[in-house]
């Protein structure tokens, strides 16, 4: 069916001559290849060249393999240029980096022994026919990916023995009189087997070249944008968060080259493309204008005056961020008894909600929408779980197996909500009409505060979920007695009854049919169960996994106000990996010297631009990607360890 649609939409649309136009159906889903907003990394350098060859070049497989080549000067007599043009025809590489060299002027007063360029990187075309080499001058400045690396070196030993073979025969030929007479030079020299690099094709990462004749910032990025919108690859899908990077060449005086290149996403698709692919064909399916705050469902509307921080979104089943609370951990709580009063009240009225909440994406704005942690609930939650443990005989790091049971809980019932999101903005791209929005008015709207609010009562369960299974009670917990462990159940239990309607009721997630009713309510917008009666049985689109890639990284996190268990949480390298945008702005800008450049780029992302021109996209898309933190590694050629210590504490 796939081949037949440029077809289908050719014959909807006529040229004025009345004739099928294929070259605007092609056009059409040619555009239609990627979702989500373009992301451009800019790296300018006056130590590269680059050269598109063809895949049969003679020096390509070896420049890879090797890593570097010598290039001699051919002379600036006046038949320099028919040299230099001859050179090209027979070994391209080599001829366009030769032509480069001496427009920069770049070969030594004493060019005898030539000079050595190092191969930096390489992108394959979508015709699969090209190939862009980007060559260094600086030594051990090598992007080449390991594993087409060694591809190359085993497939270049092989040959170059092969050919070693050829030439040992060739001789003894001709010493035992054996071999055929010269005719001519061709005869004379050694026969060599032909090398094949179709192995590497898959390897080499994909590419394209794009002129710039400007040399603004603004224009630059524009330029690529349309490119890369404008020749999408078919083989090399876009990537999975639309990051794209382009290293500019410049090649003479007036002109500068960008060879952009990408890491593609081949697996399903990702929750970032559902979301933007969702709100440009159902725009009616959002809320507009779309909230811009961050209002706590425990105070009232217009209430909250505390600072919003963004943080690094972190898995909850991943035991990385388990080792930010050791059993070392003191908190030290100042009024422990009033505060655990305190969060008691307001979990009674509020449940979890009161320490945490889930902002959609249907109502807010892309930078409001998310989790958000209240940070001095936080803490009193964190500080009635401690006194909890206490009570129950846990002396030794109470503290610290509080924040972590803590944060796992309320953490993973946020997260259930927008699981529940996720779900419906899928099956709004299925049906083509709204989901979400209808379920939030017509539903949630009809059973809040009663004991049919079932999204809270699995959010609740969700979270129980969590901790009750055996692997992730030993990582939170280590090594318990079978009191301790019955203790610990009971504490969790407790905290996840102190709630008000519908969250009470979390025991029954363990039921079918509460699940399959949810699922209902959410698909058709309508509290009760039409006739027979019963939930459909479509409730796997709740529990997981979604048939597309998603994951606590891909919604982000935020902290409101200051707390001593976000602290820890903001500064420990072991659980929070990638800086929040705030930390970005703040060690760009203090420590490498960057500017914030805003109406720049597709949608008008926010850019950065650097001292020496470079530039990297501000992540107003959120959350901040580990792909795009390693590209911001790479360009600013400094490790993640340096870069997350430059961060000004929080607070």
């Amino acid at each position: 069916m796939a081949s037949q649609a440029p077809q289908t939409i050719a014959k909807r649309r006529k040229n004025k001559s009345g004739r099928t136009s294929s070259v605007f159906a092609e056009s059409k889903l040619r555009r239609a290849a990627l979702w989500q907003a373009v992301a451009i990394v800019q790296e300018p350098s006056a130590s590269l060249l680059a050269a598109v060859v063809s895949l049969s070049d003679p020096d390509l497989p070896f420049f890879i393999a090797d890593g570097d080549l010598t290039v001699a000067e051919v002379g600036r007599g006046r038949h320099a240029n028919a040299l230099l043009t001859a050179l090209e025809a027979q070994r391209p590489l080599i001829g366009q980096l030769t032509r480069l060299l001496l427009a920069r002027r770049a070969f030594p007063a004493d060019a005898d022994e030539g000079l050595r360029i190092h191969c930096h990187s390489v992108a394959l075309d979508a015709t699969r026919t090209a190939v862009t080499v980007v060559a260094s001058l600086d030594p051990g400045d090598s992007a080449v990916p390991t594993a087409l690396r060694n591809a190359a070196i085993v497939h270049v030993t092989r040959y170059r023995a092969e050919a070693a073979q050829a030439s040992a025969r060739r001789a003894l030929e001709q010493l035992d009189g054996s071999a055929a007479p010269c005719t001519g030079a061709a005869d004379a020299a050694p026969v060599r087997p032909a090398f094949d690099i179709t192995p590497l094709l898959d390897l080499i990462p994909p590419g394209f070249v794009v002129r710039l004749p400007k040399s603004s910032t603004a224009s630059g990025i524009r330029t690529i944008s349309k490119a890369i919108l404008a020749a999408p690859d078919p083989l090399h899908p876009p990537p999975r968060d639309g990051l794209y990077r382009a290293l500019i060449v410049n090649t003479n005086a007036s002109q500068r080259l960008a060879v952009v290149t990408w890491a593609p996403h081949r697996g399903l698709p990702p929750y970032g493309e559902v979301r933007a692919a969702a709100e440009r064909r159902l725009p009616r399916a959002f809320l507009s204008p779309r909230q811009t705050g961050a209002p706590p469902p425990s105070l009232p509307p217009g209430a909250c005056e505390s600072a919003v921080s963004d943080a690094s979104p972190f898995d909850p089943a991943d035991p990385a961020w388990l080792d930010a609370f050791d059993d070392e951990v003191v908190f030290d709580w100042p009024q422990p008894q009033a505060s655990a009063e305190r969060v008691r009240a307001l979990q009674g009225q509020y449940g979890l909600e009161a320490i945490a909440w889930y902002q959609p994406h249907h109502a807010h704005a892309e930078r409001a929408w998310g989790i958000y942690f209240d940070a001095a609930n936080l803490d009193a939650f964190v500080c009635s779980l401690s006194l909890d443990l206490q009570r129950e005989g846990f002396r030794r790091g109470s503290d610290a197996l509080a924040a972590r049971l803590g944060i796992g809980l309320i953490y993973e019932h946020a997260l259930f909500h927008s699981q529940v999101e996720a779900a419906l903005t899928w099956m709004e791209l299925q049906a083509g009409h709204a989901k979400f929005m209808p379920y939030q008015t017509q539903v949630v709207m009809a059973v809040r505060g009663t004991d049919a609010w079932l999204e809270e009562a699995l959010a609740n369960f969700w979270a129980w979920s969590w901790i009750s299974t055996e692997s992730m009670m030993a990582m939170v917990t280590g090594v318990l007695t079978g009191e301790q462990h019955a203790a610990l159940e009971r504490i969790v239990q407790a905290a996840l009854d102190r709630a008000p309607a519908g969250y009470r009721r979390w025991r029954d997630g363990r039921q079918r049919e509460l699940w399959r009713t949810l699922a209902t309510q959410a698909a058709t917008g309508k509290p009760a169960m039409a006739a027979p009666g019963i939930g459909m049985p479509i409730e796997p689109i709740l529990r997981g996994p979604l048939p597309f890639d998603f994951g606590p990284m891909d919604v982000p996190l935020r902290i409101v106000g200051t707390g001593k268990v976000a602290a820890r949480l903001l500064t420990s390298p072991a659980t929070f990996r990638l800086p929040a945008r705030r930390d970005l702005h703040d060690v760009l800008t203090r420590h490498f010297g960057f500017t914030a450049v805003a109406g720049v780029g597709a949608g008008g992302t926010q850019h950065f631009v650097g001292p020496e021109g470079q530039t990297f996209p501000g992540p107003l898309q959120d959350p901040f990607s580990q792909t795009h933190f390693d590209a911001l590694l790479a360009l600013l050629r400094c490790g993640a360890t340096t870069f997350m210590g430059l961060r000004t504490p929080p607070g």
